[in-house]
């Protein structure tokens, strides 16, 4: 009975799962604000080549930062005001030579990278005075659409301008995201659920949807037929595309993060084709669309215990250079650097060498093992044992 035991120890102990320490949370490293006053920012967006970040909000603010330079404020640049509205969303074309910006009373922009000029779009009177809510730009950069508090959503291309499409409902739009491989497009609402747009512009609704207060919608892996939708109380959404029939497209999975902290604010993409949510009050968390597992990044408690300033803030614009590092830039106007925690650094480390120890000690239990367990076997090391003592007497 006792030797079934040892063998049942051993084999428990060879098939114990090696747990790998992934670190998931990050610290603030530096910071610097764009101005001393609180500009009163609402977004920012990312170039499709990583170079710059266009930030936007009240009063018409529109500024341009270099991306993989952001606390360095000589390599900003300061775009001309064109407007006096508030800029709710912005999006680049694709070739990230150009983004469009839209916002309150139906204010339509386009910045141009050659020469860091902003236009303002003609033909916006067929929108009326909508306040404009959400652009976004399909895989092929053909046409963008543009959503409004309304409910209404438009297509525009450059050759025709703006066009409304039809089967829209009354709930302001409240984000808009295309498909990185297909061109098809999903957006949510604040209350009638989530709408698809196919490559033909037609609209089609998700059952199912509309008890949840959509606020953002991500489809940040171009591999996967799926975005993600984040909502109020905390609330995510799966949503299986159908790329050939969007009419079929279904929602897979709805469920609650029951202690995140916080409410969703905005929704970034990750380095890794992963998405980054922030969060109010200040917070961050990194959603993982293959295995639809979320981990925290920041929590408003670690800024706090950093700096209480900036945890009375919060972020409309992420990226990173590398996992677990970048920046993010808040709604007062601060941009912050961040990194991967020492400690956690360190975590991972200790880990491998765990990891390293155990890989020799298992073998060494197990043989260790076999040989108490062997009366065979401790004969032939006696014996042996022996010889070597006698032969070291009869040397002079």
């Amino acid at each position: 009975m006792r030797k079934k035991a040892v063998w049942l120890g051993i084999l428990l102990v060879m098939t114990l799962p090696l747990a790998s320490a992934i670190p998931t949370s990050i610290e603030i490293l530096d910071s610097r604000s764009l101005d001393s006053a609180d500009l009163g920012l609402t977004g920012g967006a990312l170039s499709p080549d990583g170079q710059y970040v266009l930030v936007y909000g009240a009063e018409g603010y529109l500024h341009l930062i270099d991306s993989t330079q952001a606390m360095n404020p000589n390599e900003d640049v300061f775009l001309e005001k064109d407007s006096d509205e508030t800029l709710q969303d912005a999006a680049w074309h694709p070739r990230s030579q150009t983004a469009y910006i839209v916002g309150d009373k139906a204010t339509v922009l386009r910045y141009v990278k050659s020469n860091h000029d902003v236009q303002i779009v003609t033909g916006t009177n067929v929108l009326g005075d909508a306040d404009l809510t959400s652009v976004s730009w399909v895989a092929s950069g053909s046409h963008a659409y543009i959503g409004s508090d309304d409910g209404s959503i438009w297509m525009y291309t450059n050759g025709s301008g703006f066009q409304q499409l039809e089967g829209t409902k009354e709930s302001q739009v409240s984000d808009i995201a295309c498909h990185r491989a297909h061109n098809i497009c999903t957006f949510s609402t604040l209350s009638d659920g989530i709408g698809i747009i196919d490559r033909w512009s037609n609209i089609s609704w998700v059952a199912g949807t509309t008890s949840d207060t959509w606020l953002g919608v991500a489809c940040d892996d171009g591999t996967l037929n799926e975005c993600v939708y984040i909502g109020s109380g905390a609330r995510i959404g799966n949503l299986r595309l159908d790329p050939d029939s969007p009419e079929n497209s279904a929602m897979v999975k709805i469920w609650e993060l029951k202690e995140l902290g916080g409410e969703f604010n905005t929704n970034q993409r990750g380095i890794d084709s992963t998405s980054l949510f922030t969060l109010i009050p200040i917070g961050l968390l990194r959603y993982d669309p293959v295995t639809t597992d979320t981990f925290t990044l920041m929590v408003n408690a670690d800024v706090i215990s950093e700096n209480v300033t900036l945890s009375r803030e919060n972020i409309i614009s992420v990226w990173e250079m590398d996992t677990r590092t970048g920046f993010f830039v808040t709604s007062r106007g601060s941009i912050v650097s961040f990194e991967p925690l020492v400690d956690e650094l360190n975590d991972g480390i200790l880990t491998t060498v765990l990891m390293l120890v155990v890989a020799i000690a298992v073998p060494g239990v197990f043989l260790g093992l076999i040989y108490w367990n062997s009366p065979w076997l401790q004969r032939k090391y006696l014996n042996w044992r022996n010889r070597r003592l006698e032969k070291k007497k009869t040397q002079p």
